[in-house]
């Protein structure tokens, strides 16, 4: 078994090479490929196959970016750039978030998979005899969306910092989804909105000033970024909330994901510049993929929703989505950045 894993990481990796720039696979492809020839077989021999997988995945971080920037010294010739910072690097002004800050916008997705948890863990049970204003106070992400918009009505009462969008954005978000939700009877349907908007109303009477809508807004038209992040609330919600009822891991996986789109999210408001802030919601991304793959690969997907032997096909095609998904985030933050240098060099539109 040995031999072809190892061979087949060895070629791999070779493929990936091709993706370089010609003058950089001259230069460097052997001597890479061999480094990764003799690390391959010390984390194989140290810990056998997981030790492999587990290599691949920094292997995978590592060449999404480089191998983006070796194509941009590659392209736009930037000698100049290249004797001080990569593109990587280039910051567009938006300052990273002070650790106890970034741990304030994680706070929602780590509070998104602990709901996930309870919930199927069964703590508090829907009882049919329970009335609407039990059913608010005991479900689990009921009681989520409560803490979202106690955290949001803070955020909008301290002048709404950089934070608050990750509060905002579940909030948002919440509110879609359950939206036409029904319980024994019940429909929340437009009234889950209500409390959205009166935490908003609330917060702006107690302040007596709109300038939190204000700095919201502004935010947003300056960092660009926010939408690829506000589509990584979107998956981080869709990774979390799992439907392998019966996987005998469920609980594992559920907290790994939680901690790994917790763990882009944290990325993204630390970064200094905006292809590090996509590139750490591509690595949350990555990591929850992957999950997902152990995921499907650990329980009879097929058999649970009624699919013919052999239908299974999710591994493949989220592996595709998420290539897509990444090559999305990338755009938007390339765009991110040559809108900030566009506004720091109004003669020079064309640099990227």
């Amino acid at each position: 078994m040995q031999a072809p894993l190892l061979a087949s990481s060895d070629w791999l990796y070779r493929q990936l090479l091709r993706s370089y720039p010609p003058a950089f696979r001259e230069h460097f492809a052997a001597e890479m490929a061999q480094v990764f020839r003799t690390t391959c077989r010390e984390a194989y021999a140290e810990s056998g196959p997981g030790g492999l997988a587990w290599l691949w995945l920094p292997v995978m971080w590592d060449w999404l970016w480089a191998a983006l920037y070796q194509w941009e010294l590659h392209l736009f010739k930037r000698r100049t750039e290249m004797m001080r910072t990569n593109l990587i690097d280039r910051s567009d002004g938006i300052q990273p978030l002070s650790l106890a800050h970034a741990g304030l916008a994680v706070l929602p997705f780590l509070l998104f998979g602990l709901s996930s948890l309870v919930n199927k863990l069964e703590i508090f049970p829907l009882d049919p005899s329970y009335s609407m204003q039990q059913i608010l106070i005991v479900h689990p992400f009921l009681l989520f969306n409560w803490l979202i918009l106690v955290g949001l009505g803070i955020s909008l009462f301290v002048g709404f910092p950089r934070w608050g969008y990750s509060f905002l954005g579940w909030a948002i978000l919440f509110g879609w989804w359950w939206q036409g939700m029904r319980f024994t009877g019940y429909e929340l349907s437009g009234l889950i909105w209500l409390p959205l908007l009166g935490v908003v109303a609330v917060a702006l009477l107690v302040r007596r000033s709109i300038q939190p809508l204000r700095n919201l807004l502004t935010g947003l038209w300056q960092d660009w970024t926010m939408l690829a992040f506000a589509i990584y609330i979107l998956y981080s919600f869709m990774f979390m909330l799992y439907d392998s009822n019966h996987n005998p891991y469920l609980l594992i996986l559920i907290t790994a994901t939680t901690l790994a789109m917790g763990l882009g999210a944290w990325g993204y408001y630390r970064a200094n510049s905006p292809l590090r802030r996509v590139l750490a919601l591509i690595g949350g991304l990555l990591l929850a993929t992957v999950i997902s793959i152990i995921d499907n690969a650990t329980w009879d997907f097929s058999a649970y929703y009624g699919l013919p032997e052999g239908g299974q096909s999710a591994n493949l095609i989220g592996v595709i989505f998420f290539v897509i998904l990444a090559f999305l985030m990338v755009g938007i933050g390339l765009l991110a950045y040559w809108r900030s240098q566009r506004k720091s060099n109004p003669g020079n539109f064309g640099s990227l």
